[in-house]
């Protein structure tokens, strides 16, 4: 039988706190709890429940002028890489698109979202970027509402999405937005930048 390669307590340099297991790495600069200050209420148990808490927040190797971005997902993190090595200039969650009446109706809606705001915004070509592991049904109002509303800032739209993600895959398609790939940029670009 074959032995299971042992995993490492990842600890926080700062605070020395267990926040997850790993078979690469033992530490990690700083926790999400230390990095923002602010020490989270809860057990040992639910503290150092999954290691998935320490992708998110600021990517710290990043170039400093992106270090103060706050990201959701180790995805956008790894995206975010990948713009880097692209060497293109870029914001995360900047731009916002309000939504206040239908243009159908003219009347205003009754109910969320009533504000979108794309993942990345590419600041050279105007790109917007949706990086998405997961649609739920307010993003898909989003989508509809966006293109609805502003259908030249849609056209600059442009997606990321998981492979296996059908859902996703097939309402991105109808709408009309171009996709790309995860597992694609994570083949071309784990050897190139540090994916997580």
């Amino acid at each position: 039988m074959p032995k299971k390669k042992r995993l490492n307590r990842v600890r926080c340099s700062s605070c020395n706190k267990i926040v997850g297991h790993d078979s690469s790495l033992k530490t990690i600069e700083k926790c999400p709890e230390c990095h923002s200050g602010k020490k989270k209420k809860g057990t040992k148990k639910t503290a150092a429940g999954g290691f998935a808490a320490t992708k998110k927040g600021p990517c710290l190797d990043l170039p400093k002028q992106y270090r103060n971005y706050s990201f959701r997902s180790g995805w956008e993190m790894n995206f975010a890489r990948v713009l880097v090595a692209q060497k293109r200039e870029w914001t995360y969650e900047r731009v916002s698109f309000t939504f206040t009446t239908s243009p159908t109706t003219g009347k205003p809606y009754r109910w969320k979202p009533w504000v979108y705001i794309p993942d990345f915004h590419d600041l050279k070509s105007g790109i917007l970027w949706e990086v998405k592991g997961y649609l739920r049904s307010e993003d898909r109002s989003k989508m509809k509402r966006f293109k609805a509303n502003y259908p030249e800032e849609f056209k600059m739209l442009k997606a990321v999405v998981g492979r296996g993600n059908k859902k996703a895959k097939a309402f991105y398609s109808q709408m009309g937005i171009p996709m790309v790939f995860y597992e694609d940029l994570r083949d071309e670009y784990k050897d190139k930048v540090n994916w997580v």
